[in-house]
């Protein structure tokens, strides 16, 4: 059956809101570790650029090996009990991680901050498929998945260099990207607790439109 964009925001408001939360920190992470931490580490920490990318290489094929692990975790645990506690130790961590390489940066440290982010982002991001497609009926999943992703990923992950640089220029602190990654995990939060969709809602059948 056809799945119009107005079925999901007439019928599914508070779902759609979850699933943007779902998805905001672990993309303002990953474009966090992954697209702006090399210009940063130049430019802030004035390490060569060869670190961050080494850093990001490794830690890419180390994924290869975490990613399937904390997704046995979520099939063991549920994906409520492991995606939780991830955000809040993202939140929690990003200042100690940040303030351990900007004190004294190194490639080494800088390594194992990108190390201690990756095996948090592990543990947030598996979760993510698995709870928006519980957070929708079957008609709209598709359509509302497709919303939620592009809202999350186009303001919090593709803007995430933008704001960033420009909150480096006006704060002048170098704890920026740790204050973009707390403020991310405590909006995802705060989305996801305060409009996750009730088990109901989900096995019921939306009368759609425009068919």
């Amino acid at each position: 059956p056809r799945a119009p964009l107005l079925v999901v925001f007439r019928d599914f408001p508070a779902p759609l809101v979850a699933a943007i939360g779902t998805i905001v920190c672990g993309t303002a992470a990953t474009y966090l570790w992954n697209s702006y931490l090399p210009v940063y580490v130049v430019r802030t920490l004035s390490l060569p650029i060869t670190a961050p990318l080494l850093g990001a290489a490794l830690c890419g094929a180390f994924n290869m090996v975490w990613n399937p692990v904390t997704g046995l975790l979520c099939d063991r645990f549920g994906p409520y009990r492991v995606f939780f506690p991830a955000l809040i130790a993202n939140g929690l961590l990003a200042f100690p991680l940040f303030a351990f390489v900007i004190q004294a940066p190194s490639p080494g440290r800088l390594f194992l901050v990108q190390w201690a982010g990756t095996i948090l982002l592990g543990l947030q991001a598996s979760p993510i498929p698995a709870l928006i497609a519980s957070y929708f009926p079957i008609p709209v999943r598709s359509t509302a998945l497709a919303v939620a992703y592009n809202v999350s990923v186009t303001l919090f992950g593709g803007l995430a260099p933008l704001t960033m640089t420009y909150a480096m220029m006006t704060l002048k602190t170098p704890y920026v990207p740790a204050l973009y990654l707390s403020a991310a995990a405590a909006l995802s939060l705060v989305l996801v607790a305060g409009f996750r969709p009730r088990p109901e809602l989900v096995s019921a059948e939306p009368a759609l439109s425009g068919e």
